[in-house]
């Protein structure tokens, strides 16, 4: 049996018990999205009218328009989320795959994650829907942030041996607001922290309150108009640069990027430079 529950989206759903386990129960709701589920650790999704009821516990997360996955109730085995209002882990909650977690924009087109101090994302194997970050957040007409009505902030630790720790995208204009904890370390085998941001005026803003490590470190790039943000506590790369940020294309001419260093905090690059 594979350790692999794929992905969570808005959309109308029926499971399919292949082991034979008894009791699951899928109750019908009038509302206006759908959440589907398509797992891969002994059910199967097909196309239906059944929905999760809402507020019913699945696979470590409590499904809403805004899923919770708390610890307390086991680990999160979703390896996708898509087009929920927000997703925030809490309790000490940790992914139970080792393929992170990606959270995607859809028929809410925002993505807004948060992570308490006590919970945690891993990724080492590079196949899931994050491609070998710890966590991935993806949006092409909304916006990012980290911020829901549960949580604030990146507090836990990410970790990938493949991949980013982070990895932010915007492809339609949207703005990016990631604020790291002072708790949390995020560590990437190539870079600590992506975020990319193209299609219009989408601004980058990155609080790095925490520790950040990669071979580089942070990487903010934007190839639109908006501007690039980027505030750092500590930052160490193995390999590159610490921090680079720029605005490539035609937004040169009309964002800014600007890059503050905080206060005891450790810029630190090897073979690269600490800010670019």
């Amino acid at each position: 049996m594979s350790s692999d529950l794929s992905h969570l989206v808005f959309s109308t759903f029926s499971v399919t018990n292949a082991d034979g386990l008894a009791g699951l129960r899928h109750k019908h709701r009038t509302q206006a999205s759908r959440i589907a589920l398509r797992a891969t650790m002994g059910f199967v999704a097909v196309a239906g009218i059944n929905m999760l009821a809402a507020g019913e516990a699945w696979a470590g997360c409590i499904i809403a328009a805004d899923v919770v996955c708390d610890g307390g109730t086991g680990p999160d085995t979703f390896t996708s989320i898509t087009g929920f209002q927000s997703v925030t882990y809490v309790n000490g909650e940790t992914n139970s795959s080792n393929k992170g977690l990606a959270v995607t924009g859809g028929i809410n087109p925002d993505v807004n994650v948060a992570i308490d101090s006590t919970s945690s994302i891993t990724a080492s194997d590079a196949t899931g829907a994050a491609a070998g970050a710890a966590l991935k957040l993806t949006t092409t007409t909304g916006n990012i942030s980290t911020v829901t009505p549960s949580g604030s902030g990146i507090n836990g630790n990410l970790t990938s041996t493949v991949g980013p720790g982070l990895n932010a995208v915007s492809t339609g204009g949207g703005n990016i607001k990631i604020v790291q904890g002072a708790t949390s370390t995020i560590t990437g085998s190539t870079s600590g922290i992506t975020i990319t941001a193209s299609g219009g005026a989408g601004q980058i803003d990155l609080i790095a309150n925490g520790t950040v490590i990669g071979n580089t470190g942070i990487v903010a790039n934007s190839s639109g108009t908006g501007g690039v943000n980027v505030t750092a506590f500590g930052v160490t790369a193995n390999n590159g640069n610490a921090i680079d940020a720029q605005i490539t294309g035609f937004g040169v001419s009309n964002g800014g990027v600007t890059v503050t260093t905080l206060a005891g905090g450790v810029i630190s690059a090897t073979g690269g430079t600490g800010i670019l």
